[in-house]
């Protein structure tokens, strides 16, 4: 007998192997509610009593009993209707965490963008958010008959793109200039400019990729010198620190900083060049200062402040108004200047404000959405919102195990003894630090994901020889904490065994006997990134490094021993062995009887084995 089905898949294994896949995945990724309707599919299509009296049989290799039936209805129907519920309440409390930390609807004209940047369309309501002093300063810079070449500078996060995106490109063409706008990537700079000028203007992409940087400077003026009604173009080169990273040899970035010094050499060009660099790579751009042979007048560099406290609540009045929440203006003064403030400087993050109000907005019920005090203390203050934060976020990762990785990646980026960040990790600091947690390819691929332009949550910062990351603010260190879970548990239980342990060893004067025991050791050594090291770090290294002293002994002894057990066996059961055996037995019998015939025997048994001496001897 063949049970159904088993024939089509006989005939398509590869529809066999493709559900084996999918149940793994679901598997993997824990979703129960897939699981358990599987199962409920499962149960209802052969177990019920049809199915049964037909599988018994063949199953079991003998005939059903005929009282199996009377009760079995009954067990059937509970089992599906709990698969059913279990399914239906697992599915409900997914549902309501969804949309606990549900992305809020960003449209295009919101003032609340979260770490997207303003764009051309958002002109009219970036100008209400507090860069007016600053964008007319540049403008007036950028469109005077002298400028040729300038640099806009700031830390990241200040909000340089969004600046130059909802600000100035719409301001330039408000005073007759053209602006084309590029955006640098880790793509070859020269082709981003050629697609960008093939996006912003008329001209068809094929032409445009055969040119080079002069001659798309000449296409991106229209080859007419500067008028009334065509004062010039403003070409605009946003993130340019992209440049250095990705052409990290000197050789690689020469064509292209050439072309730029050839422009720039040609006097009378209608084009004009603003580059806008973050402020830790400012530094770099003395390679492209060489070529061009300039030197940067007080005109022509600029640099984007974080807002004051005052202005940062001016900024919240107006994303409340656009957006229709609550607003309570002391409070609005009072959150500023004492929460959001960075210590160093004092000074507030366009982002803060964004990610403030972004949570704020995304709350349940109406008479939540408000920035006063009630609210913000119902929501459990910054840390608070910066948790949810951090959950709206990481639900962008695919699976549980990728959100994992993202998570352990900024643990390691966080001192936990002292609650601050850890300073400047490179790449290769992060994977030897997670290497008993994370895989080298699963490190790099979740820090280059949180240094991503949409993430933010990781900094790249430019160093001599590898690029470092660090986590972008030390507010995400109290959420992180908490949102970290399983694994913060597990560290926490590390770091409290290792305080126990090293006053227990301390207090019986080192004793052997307290040092840590193998499976301590082993949870010790898997939580090292993340333990609280304290006042007795000494003490707690030299603890660790006695106890992996004494389990290396210990596995040398048992290796050792282990050597010796298989040598003798060896030994036991080899020709060698056995024929040493059957003297001592010979020699055992001659000892306790004179017996003729077997001395005779055991005289032949020396002589056969080449033990001629041991005979005579014997």
């Amino acid at each position: 007998m063949i049970l159904p089905g088993l024939e089509s898949l006989r005939q398509k294994p590869e529809d066999f192997t493709q559900f084996i896949n999918w149940l793994a995945e679901k598997v993997r990724t824990r979703n129960w509610v897939a699981l358990l309707m599987l199962c409920f599919v499962a149960a209802a299509v052969l177990l019920n009593p049809v199915s049964i009296k037909a599988l018994y049989p063949w199953l079991m290799g003998q005939e059903l009993p005929e009282d199996f039936l009377d009760g079995y209805p009954w067990v059937y129907g509970v089992l599906l209707i709990a698969l059913f519920l279990s399914a239906l309440i697992l599915a409900i409390r997914a549902k309501a965490r969804e949309q606990e930390i549900s992305p809020i609807d960003l449209s295009e004209r919101s003032a609340v963008k979260g770490l997207w940047s303003f764009t051309y369309e958002d002109a009219d309501l970036f100008k209400r958010l507090g860069r007016t002093d600053s964008l007319r300063k540049c403008l007036d810079n950028v469109t005077h008959p002298e400028f040729r070449f300038g640099v806009l500078s700031g830390e990241s996060g200040c909000g340089k793109t969004s600046f130059l995106q909802a600000g100035l490109w719409p301001g330039l063409e408000s005073r007759g200039f053209r602006c084309l706008y590029v955006k640098l990537t880790e793509r070859n700079p020269l082709a981003v400019i050629r697609q960008a000028l093939a996006r912003q203007t008329e001209i068809p992409q094929a032409p445009v990729n055969e040119l080079d940087v002069p001659a798309i400077l000449e296409a991106a003026a229209g080859g007419e010198p500067a008028s009334s009604d065509n004062k010039g173009v403003v070409l605009v080169l946003d993130q340019f620190e992209q440049f250095f990273v990705h052409q990290r040899y000197k050789a690689d970035r020469q064509p292209f900083l050439e072309a730029l010094a050839a422009w720039y050499g040609q006097s009378g060009h209608p084009v004009r060049l603003l580059i806008s660099i973050c402020k830790d790579y400012v530094g770099h751009l003395y390679e492209l200062q060489e070529a061009m042979g300039y030197s940067l007048g007080p005109n022509e560099s600029f640099y984007l402040e974080k807002f004051e406290p005052r202005e940062a609540a001016s900024v919240l009045r107006v994303m409340a108004k656009t957006e229709a929440l609550g607003f309570d203006e002391e409070f609005a003064q009072e959150l500023t200047a004492q929460e959001l403030a960075s210590p160093r400087d004092g000074l507030v993050s366009p982002v803060d404000l964004q990610i403030l109000t972004w949570m704020i907005k995304a709350q349940k019920g109406a008479e939540r959405k408000a920035f006063d005090r009630s609210t913000y203390q119902k929501l459990g203050g910054i840390e608070q919102l910066l948790e949810r934060f951090l959950q709206q976020v990481l639900q962008a990762r695919e699976t549980e195990a990728r959100r994992q990785a993202a998570v352990k990646v900024l643990l390691a980026l966080v001192d936990l003894e002292s609650s601050t960040r850890a300073g400047v990790l490179t790449l290769s600091d992060l994977q030897c630090k997670l290497s008993g947690l994370l895989r080298a390819e699963e490190a790099k691929e979740a820090v280059h994901w949180l240094s991503r332009g949409d993430i933010r949550l990781v900094t790249a910062r430019h160093q001599k020889k590898e690029p470092g990351y660090e986590l972008a603010h030390e507010r995400l260190i109290p959420a992180l904490r908490r949102l970290a879970g399983k694994t913060l548990s597990e560290a926490d239980k590390a770091n409290q065994l290792l305080d126990r342990r090293v006053n227990e060893w301390m207090g019986n004067q080192r004793a052997a006997r307290y040092l840590l025991r193998w499976r301590e050791l082993r949870l010790i050594q898997k939580q090292h990134p993340y333990l609280v090291w304290g006042s007795k770090r000494a003490q707690k290294e030299v603890l660790i490094a006695k106890s992996r002293q004494r389990r290396n002994g210990g596995l040398a002894a048992a290796g050792m021993m282990a050597v010796i057990a298989v040598s003798l066996t060896t030994l036991y059961y080899s020709d060698r062995g056995q024929i040493w055996l059957m003297e001592r037995d010979l020699r055992l019998l001659a000892q306790q009887t004179r017996d003729p015939a077997l001395l005779k025997k055991s005289a032949l048994a020396f002589f056969a084995s080449n033990h001629v001496q041991r005979l005579w001897r014997w």
